[in-house]
């Protein structure tokens, strides 16, 4: 197991494998905090003694002793946030996600409003837990996580309980996007974690405590990938969709088209509107023209204007618009089945 160990005023981690990192030095906070006094001389029972501000905030959120350089509160989870602190009068935003102590948020959100009064500690949990005026609590499933992006400079993730790796991926980039560009994660090692790094190509780099812990920087070329992946999958969402309405509607039509023509009508104005809302990002240019006139068709039946062979010719020439479109190859609504006939 490594461990964080302070030499003079540098924090060191120590790796499993012996080579020596350092995470932080503890003059720099005053380089950096200028408006913060650098030391403060007490008297105590005659004797003078010095005290150093900022190191006796920032050693316990490393799990250090100032004195003796031991670790003091057990396994510290925002050793991989301390960096943050040097950046010079900057107000920071800080996102954690799951179950960590009470007392460690309130502490850490405390530490960051005495480098800048406009930082803030958000925390997100499934639970309720008692409030606290140094952190905003927030409570939110994971699988519906909704974020603004671009806002975050750090997030730490620790336990999230049973979550599918299906809903794990899309969590974890949401929150990628919710991050500013080379903002930092750190979040305990789990096996869906480590799926997820590896099908992300991203490089991480892990710390053994009494828990693995892993941190990444987010590159402006992940959150590129990820926000064309978002958008992808967004369409591709949408498409499927209309592709399970096409299909669906078909049995309706072809059984009890005069019983549920309202249904049926209902049904082509909801495929229309989803077909324009991605029709930029389909090859077909007569997608739009085709389903508007099967919907014409289905209303000038309606007022006896027009007859079902005039329904099934749109139909049909929308189905097959949908089967050759790219995407469809990957969606199961759209099957190769001949144009079928209401008899």
């Amino acid at each position: 197991m490594g461990k964080i160990v302070l030499h003079g005023s540098r924090v060191r981690f120590f790796h499993d494998d012996g080579h020596m990192e350092t995470l932080l030095d503890l003059w720099d906070l005053y380089a950096n905090s200028s408006n913060v006094a650098m030391h403060m001389e007490e008297e105590s029972e005659g004797k003078e003694s010095i005290s150093y501000p900022f190191a006796e905030l920032m050693l316990p959120l490393l799990g250090l002793n100032q004195k003796t350089g031991k670790k003091a509160l057990g396994d510290n989870i925002f050793f991989g946030a301390a960096k943050l602190f040097l950046r010079k009068h900057q107000a920071y935003q800080m996102l954690v996600i799951g179950e960590i102590p009470w007392e460690t948020a309130d502490y850490f959100g405390m530490v960051m409003r005495v480098f800048h009064k406009k930082s803030c500690l958000y925390w997100m949990k499934r639970n309720h837990e008692r409030s606290s005026t140094n952190f905003v609590s927030m409570m939110m499933p994971y699988e519906h996580l909704l974020l603004p992006q671009n806002f975050f400079q750090h997030v730490f993730i620790g336990d999230l309980g049973e979550l599918g790796f299906s809903d794990f991926r899309k969590f974890f980039d949401q929150l990628i996007l919710s991050m500013k560009v080379y903002g930092q994660v750190t979040a305990v090692c789990s096996s869906q974690l480590e799926r997820y790094l590896s099908i992300r190509n991203i490089e991480g780099k892990n710390y053994n405590l009494e828990k693995t812990y892993v941190i990444f920087t987010v590159s402006k070329e992940l959150q590129m990938a990820l926000h064309e992946d978002t958008i992808e999958f967004a369409v591709g969402t949408i498409f499927d969709t209309v592709c399970e309405k096409v299909h669906t509607i078909k049995e309706v039509m072809m059984e009890r088209l005069s019983e549920d023509y309202d249904i049926v009508v209902q049904g082509a104005k909801e495929i229309e509107e989803l077909l324009l809302a991605i029709y930029s990002f389909l090859e077909s240019q007569e997608i739009k023209y085709i389903v508007n006139r099967w919907k014409e068709a289905l209303i000038q039946y309606r007022l006896q204007l027009g007859n079902k062979t005039d329904i099934q010719i749109w139909y049909d020439r929308l189905y097959h618009e949908l089967e050759k479109e790219p995407m469809s190859v990957y969606h199961l609504a759209i099957r190769k089945k001949s144009a079928f006939s209401f008899g």
